[in-house]
Parts: structure tokens; C-alpha cells; sequence
């Protein structure tokens, strides 16, 4: 099936507001500073299979505790210097250089960075040296191979590979990539081994091999790639053991029911399948990711956008303490992905609203400013932990390749029509059939402001549609052409559409109205209430309270009529802030000890007229907390500390 919406093409878009800024931040402070030999280390060094009981496991669960402050689990490496191999956890290190170099390409390219492209250049050359003779690309020893997270890297690595073929058109990582999945088609198929058996997670981490299968497809035309991709979900799948997905989500079971429920190997098995739907049209692969699209949406979503409890799907009730390990950055990239694929597959807005909520979100709050953090987990009360690496390194690596997917998700094209997507200002140079070369400039202070305005520079005048998302959360709009207010239709894609001839020159203002909405939600947050406004989600943080006040303290007051939150501007311009009204709480609810030492409830609360605090989006809370950011690497598992930030605030009805 042809895709609805194709992409812009790389170097082609260049963002230039908040995305635009942490995007540069990530290239410039974490692509481009990347250590080599971090990268490196696995493929030319080894990677030890890391069996129960081991001395690299008793290590982590014995010795590195009581070498951490506050409780913490680390590793204590010297800045610039690799990580020692004995001291690993884990056999999964070999998928981080595929992610860097997806990331790293991507970012290259679009922002026309040489010098980082060349380092890009240098790493796959030092890489591609370790693939052996029979096209193997890894780093377990021949007794070890297929073994544990094995699979999963040789699909990373052909993913990179073609992603770096695509950027730099060089003949030699298509052949590489080849290799690789060659290697895997004389292992594995049918009347040979079964993918799914191998390695972890009820199949689904081996069976990630099914998306760049079909892209090696793809880009070859070799019918072998597509009949092993049939295979594996067809009927690899389908075997005592195996994830079963197709099958469970055709029948409405959900994403429960798939494999063990692990959330981001999932959702990269889910992307699979959409690209095995793009080359057979079998309706049957697009109704099996389209009811897990669903059922996550209704039952596994954060209001912050992303998804996971501890790193799989769970029950409906989604707890917000960061020690449950909510929010894994990992899964936050492959919904983010998910969702993309989805839009571009149909043409659909419904597919791309979810995106944006993860992207201004969960996705930005999990990225230091600086761009050289990320955060492994982030609740929705937590406090936040920017680490320059983590161990493992899959959520800073999918934290950046996630960044670099956005120049691609701004515009779309299709049928003559221009699609605008993405609202941030920007530059972009969109090929249209028949017309040429159309220039857009994008000028807005979105998503703290609705006020979208876009300006076309034309060769000569040309006939085509202009296409603007319309957010769910945006009732009512309004759209000028050239001064001049125009109707516009709102089809079932979810676009606001204008079709005439184009000038040179031509403006274009679209503005949504953005009004903040009070949410409530009684799954789990009875008594609370959180706070959005366009794209954005709110959050308290305990550095915007009243002197010796914590988060513990702040309940807001709610009631028919009144004004509970307005949104603050600076300078007649937009403010990241909003300002919400504060309940007094006069003796309160709470508890005493009685007789027997056992609690008795002391009073109902007695709210009176309180003040008024700020809220940050939450891509910003908690970030001023002084221990926010450590530099070096630390292990993704760590004690729980006092929360800095909360979405959910407890409500007072007056």
C-alpha cells in the first residue's frame, strides 16, 4: 500500500523554536561530543554473555550498592574513557552504536553539519571492520551466538545501516546490511530455527528484526527479505512460545495478551508490522496494529503522552511515582515512532495527535536543556535524573533518535497538497510535483501561543492544497489568507484545508484557539485534577511554592463560574506559565493516634480563600533542582527520592 503522506525528504526541513532548540542542543552536545570509544568498545573489545550468578551479576547486585551515596547503584568510570567490559550487567551494549549512528546521520544531514557527518563516516568504518567473514555484526563469541539479546542487535544494526545508505547513498552500508540479514536468513526460517525462541521477552525482541527485513526489501527488491518476514508473523509468531500478535490483537485481546506485555519491544514489532502491511495490503496486519493503537490510547497513556509501568503495558490504573518506573524513555521513542508511521501510512491527524503530546511532553522532559542528559524513567511525580550515559544506554540512545525524527514529522506531501503538521517555526524547501520547489517559512510562538503564521516563496504561481492539522483539543479556529478570512473545510482526516492559486509571497495565518482546560480523571486520580493548555501539560514544582511549602501542601480550589487558572503573559507576549488558584486548607484532613495506638480521621478539611501558584509545562518541572543533572555514567535503577514535581494536584470544590 502507497503512504497517504510521504515525507519531505532529509535536509530538507530545518526547526527553529523550542524542538528546533533541543534538537541542535542534542546534536551539539551529545552527537557531536559522543565518545568513539564508548560506541565502540563492545564490537572490538567483546561483550561478555552475563549468565545467572556470574561475577559481572554479583557485582551489580552485591558490590556496587555499597560503593553508591545515597543508596544509589552506579559505574565509576574515568570521564573520556570506555567502560571497563568485566564490570557490565548486561549483554545488550552492541545496539547503542546502531541507535547513535541512526540518530547522528539523521542530524547531520539536516542540519548540514560535515564535521559530524565525518565523524559519523569514521565510527561505521571502525564498525564495519569487526563484521566477519559470514556477515555477522556482533559481539558474542561463536559458542554464544543467537543467544540472549543477539538478534535484537543484528536488527539494530541493519536499521543504522540503512539509515546511514539513505543519508550518504554509500553502496557499501547497503551491502554490509545485506550481510547481516543474510547471516540471519541461513540461521533462521523455515524448517530452520525459529526467531521467536531466541533471546528475551516472549519473542518480541528477536521478532524486532521484522521491520529492517522489509526495508532491506525495500531498498533491494529481494523477494527472499519479504518471504522471511511473512514467515516469521505468520507462523513464527504462532508457535507454542511465540508472541502470538497478529492473532491476539485481531480478536481483541489487546496488547495484554502479546508476547509478555514489554512495552518498547512491542511497539518496535508493532512498527513491523505496519511496514509489512505497506508491502502486502493484507488488512489484517493494519487491523491488528491498528486495535493495539487503540487499546493503548484508551488504556495505557499517560496524560503526558508516553506509556509503561515498569516497562511493560499494565492494568488501566496507571500509578504517577517515578518509583514505579513509569515512562521509560525507550518507549516514549518507539510510541512516538508508532504513531508516525501510522499518520504517514493514512493521512490521518489522529494518528499524529498522540506523537505531539509524547514529543512536547514526556520525550522533552526526559532531555536535559543542554541536550547532553536524559532521564531513564520519568513519572508524573518524580524528580528528575539526567545522566550523560545510563547503564544500559538504550533510553539516552532512543531519547536522541527520537529527537532526530522530527524535521521529518513537520510537513507532509501528498495528492497536491501540502500538509503542516508540526507547528514550530522553521524553514523548509518541499518538492511538488509538476510545480517545483516550494519555500515555507513557519513564524509562531507555538505551543505557547495558537497564532500560527506561514509565508510561500514560488518560482511562478501554482494551484495546490494547504493542509493544517487541526488539534483535538482545539475548538474553534480561524484561518486568514493574505488578510482575507477564509472558510476552509475541516475533512475527516482532521485538516483545515485551503486549495487556490499561490503568489509568491503569499501569507497564511492559521490560529487555534488555546484556552487551558481543567482534566480530571477517575482512574486512579479521584480528588485531582491536572492542567492543559494546547499541546502542553502542567506541573507543580516545588520551587514555584511559598518558602518551606511542599508539594504535599498545594491543593487548588475548583467551582462553577470561577476563574481557576489563567494563563500569564510578559511583555504582551506568551508566558510558559500558567496561574492557578490556591486553596487554604483550615485544619484539615488528616489523622491522630487514639487509644491503642491505632489512627482516627480528626476532621474534614475547610477550605478558605488561598492564593495563587505558578505551573511549569512539565518538560520544564523539576529541572532547577540542584542533583538534577550528574555527569558520567549511572545505572537506570535508583532509590526513590522526594518527588520535586506533581501533574495531579489535589482539588478543593467551594
Amino acid at each position: 500500500m502507497q503512504d497517504r503522506l510521504s515525507t519531505t525528504g532529509y535536509g530538507s526541513v530545518r526547526l527553529q523554536g523550542l524542538l528546533g532548540s533541543r534538537l541542535d542542543a542534542c546534536r551539539d552536545n551529545r552527537m557531536v561530543t559522543h565518545d568513539e570509544e564508548y560506541l565502540l568498545w563492545p564490537y572490538e573489545r567483546g561483550v561478555p554473555v552475563v549468565p545467572t550468578g556470574s561475577t559481572a551479576l554479583r557485582y551489580y547486585e552485591e558490590i556496587a550498592p555499597l560503593r553508591a551515596p545515597r543508596g544509589e547503584l552506579f559505574w565509576v568510570y574515568p570521564r573520556g574513557m570506555a567502560p571497563r567490559p568485566e564490570e557490565t550487567v548486561s549483554d545488550w551494549q552492541g545496539e547503542f552504536i546502531a541507535n547513535w549512528v541512526a540518530a547522528a546521520s539523521v542530524m547531520a544531514k539536516d542540519a548540514d553539519d560535515r564535521p559530524l557527518l565525518e565523524k559519523v563516516e569514521r565510527v561505521v568504518a571502525r564498525w564495519l571492520a569487526t563484521q566477519g567473514p559470514d556477515g555477522y555484526l556482533g559481539t558474542y563469541s561463536a559458542d554464544d551466538r543467537w543467544k540472549s539479546w543477539d538478534m535484537w542487535m543484528q536488527a539494530h544494526n541493519i536499521m543504522a545501516l540503512l539509515v546511514y545508505y539513505d543519508v550518504t547513498k554509500q553502496q557499501y552500508a547497503l551491502e554490509a546490511a545485506r550481510r547481516i540479514a543474510d547471516r540471519v536468513l541461513a540461521d533462521f526460517g523455515p524448517g530452520k530455527a525459529s526467531v521467536s525462541l531466541t533471546g528475551h521477552h516472549g519473542g518480541m525482541a528477536s521478532s524486532s528484526v521484522l521491520e529492517p527485513i522489509i526495508l532491506l526489501f525495500r531498498r533491494t527488491g529481494d523477494h527472499r527479505y519479504l518471504a522471511f518476514a511473512k514467515w516469521l508473523v505468520d507462523e513464527d509468531w504462532e508457535t507454542p512460545g511465540g508472541p502470538k500478535t497478529v492473532s491476539a490483537l485481531t480478536r481483541g485481546a489487546g496488547v495484554r495478551a502479546v508476547g509478555n506485555r514489554k512495552a518498547l519491544e512491542m511497539l518496535i514489532t508493532l512498527i513491523g508490522v505496519v511496514e509489512l502491511f505497506r508491502e502486502t495490503d493484507e488488512q489484517r496486519y493494519f487491523d491488528a496494529v491498528e486495535a493495539a493503537w487503540t487499546d493503548i490510547v484508551e488504556k495505557q497513556l499517560y496524560i503526558t503522552g508516553s506509556a509503561s509501568v515498569g516497562e511493560y503495558f499494565g492494568d488501566a490504573v496507571l500509578p504517577n511515582d517515578g518509583y514505579y518506573d513509569i515512562g521509560e524513555t525507550c518507549v516514549t521513542m518507539a510510541w512516538v515512532h508508532f504513531c508516525l508511521q501510522l499518520h504517514r501510512l493514512t493521512g490521518d491527524a489522529k494518528y499524529f495527535e498522540p506523537a505531539e503530546r509524547a514529543i512536547y511532553n514526556h520525550l522533552l522532559a526526559a532531555q536535559s536543556e543542554d541536550g547532553r542528559g536524559w532521564a531513564y524513567y520519568v513519572g508524573l511525580r518524580d524528580y528528575k535524573r539526567y545522566r550523560e550515559h545510563t547503564d544500559p544506554e538504550c533510553c539516552p540512545s532512543r531519547g536522541s533518535r527520537a529527537m532526530g525524527m522530527l524535521p521529518g514529522a513537520a510537513l507532509g506531501v501528498a495528492d497536491g497538497n501540502i500538509f503542516v503538521d508540526l507547528f514550530e517555526p522553521l524553514s523548509a524547501t518541499v518538492e511538488m510535483e509538476n510545480i517545483g520547489p516550494v519555500q515555507i517559512e513557519v513564524h509562531t510562538e507555538y505551543p505557547f501561543d495558537g497564532v500560527v503564521r506561514l509565508e510561500l516563496g514560488l518560482q511562478r504561481p501554482a494551484t495546490f492544497g494547504l493542509r493544517f492539522r487541526k488539534p483535538g483539543w482545539c475548538q474553534s479556529w480561524t484561518l486568514l489568507v493574505d488578510g482575507v478570512r477564509h472558510k476552509g473545510d475541516v475533512g475527516r482526516s482532521g485538516y483545515v484545508s485551503v486549495t487556490k492559486e499561490w503568489q509568491t509571497g503569499a501569507k497564511v495565518e492559521f490560529t487555534l484557539e488555546m484556552e487551558p482546560l481543567i482534566v480530571s480523571d477517575a482512574a486512579g486520580n479521584s480528588g485531582h485534577v491536572a492542567f492543559v493548555r494546547g499541546p502542553l501539560v502542567y506541573a507543580a514544582d516545588v520551587a514555584l511554592l511559598p518558602q518551606g511549602r511542599l508539594l504535599e501542601d498545594l491543593s487548588v480550589e475548583v467551582a462553577p463560574g470561577m476563574e481557576t487558572v489563567r494563563c500569564s503573559r510578559s511583555g504582551g507576549r506568551p508566558s510558559n506559565r500558567l496561574e492557578v488558584r490556591t486553596a487554604r486548607l483550615v485544619a484539615g484532613t488528616g489523622f491522630a493516634f487514639g487509644d491503642g495506638g491505632r489512627y482516627r480521621t480528626v476532621s474534614h478539611a475547610k477550605a478558605e480563600a488561598g492564593g495563587s501558584v505558578q505551573l511549569l509545562p512539565f518538560y520544564e518541572a523539576g529541572n532547577s533542582a540542584t542533583d538534577s543533572y550528574r555527569a558520567g555514567v549511572w545505572s537506570n535503577r535508583e532509590i526513590y527520592r522526594r518527588a520535586t514535581y506533581q501533574v495531579w494536584v489535589p482539588v478543593v470544590a467551594t
